[in-house]
């Protein structure tokens, strides 16, 4: 993550209730980086603050109820069967309430195993649904948006060749494959030209989502043609709010370009097999 811009806390985006943003994310920094533990993270946070604070001042059953509810969706294995046996645990209600009040103070604590049993977007939109948890209106700003908190790992190293821009491009105007350009980091441009390519870590990333369509369709787009890229990233910024994405493939592929010229080397031909795959 890069920061492009530190201002006084009060010229941060606020919500109409008076909180404010401590950090303002970049979309298409995530989706170049294709690390969507951040998304789930924030937008897991968001729905516990939201529920938190909305029954903050019920009565103790309720607190408990929603606090089990909410648990029983996000961590029924773990944490909501570990929480339950503590609190079936201790011995007075005095022990008990300042144990569910602690939640409601600190806020609610969540645990997603790696990899497997963890958020996806279909569970992410039925906990949505059934909180009743809506993105935020912020003041001066026309469409509701999502504050939840996200933890960053500040690394100690900061080699300079590390430094780049996600992008769509696969050479830069000199026909080398860079990862930068003066036109981009000059404010010139929306987003870069130069290099980009899903790799295996990236492709790991979406494949845990079980959702082998997306991962194909991501592939296609960012590995296969310089024009699709940047209408996919042209289509992300300019769209309404609500409006679906939808992007047209055009039929120029790099891919198969570069192995048909292979095999013709080779005296072989690259057809297209009748049967689906």
């Amino acid at each position: 993550m890069v920061v492009a811009k530190i201002v006084d806390d009060t010229e941060m985006p606020m919500t109409e209730d008076g909180r404010y943003a401590e950090a303002c994310l970049n979309p298409l920094g995530i989706l170049g980086r294709m690390n969507l533990s951040t998304l789930f993270e924030q937008e897991l946070n968001f729905i516990g603050d939201e529920v938190r604070l909305r029954y903050k001042d019920a009565d103790h059953e309720t607190k408990m109820d929603k606090l089990m509810e909410f648990y029983q969706s996000v961590n029924i294995v773990g944490q909501a069967a570990d929480i339950k046996e503590y609190y079936e645990g201790l011995e007075t209600d005095e022990e008990r309430e300042a144990f569910v009040n602690e939640f409601y103070e600190r806020g609610f604590i969540t645990h997603q195993p790696p990899f497997f049993d963890n958020m996806n977007f279909d569970w992410l939109i039925e906990l949505y649904d059934a909180f009743d948890v809506k993105p935020l209106k912020f003041k001066n700003i026309e469409n509701p948006l999502v504050m939840g908190d996200v933890y960053y790992l500040r690394l100690k190293h900061e080699p300079a060749s590390k430094m780049s821009a996600r992008s769509c491009g696969q050479i830069n105007m000199k026909g080398i494959p860079n990862k930068s350009n003066k036109i981009y980091k000059a404010g010139m441009a929306p987003y870069s030209n130069t290099p980009i390519r899903m790799g295996e870590q990236e492709t790991l990333n979406l494949l845990l989502c079980q959702n082998p369509d997306a991962v194909f369709d991501m592939l296609d787009f960012h590995s296969s043609n310089k024009e699709d890229r940047k209408n996919l990233i042209h289509k992300l910024l300019t769209k309404m709010e609500g409006e679906p994405l939808k992007l047209e493939k055009s039929k120029f592929n790099t891919i198969k370009d570069l192995l048909t010229a292979y095999f013709t080397v080779l005296g072989l031909q690259l057809k297209q097999s009748d049967e689906e795959c």
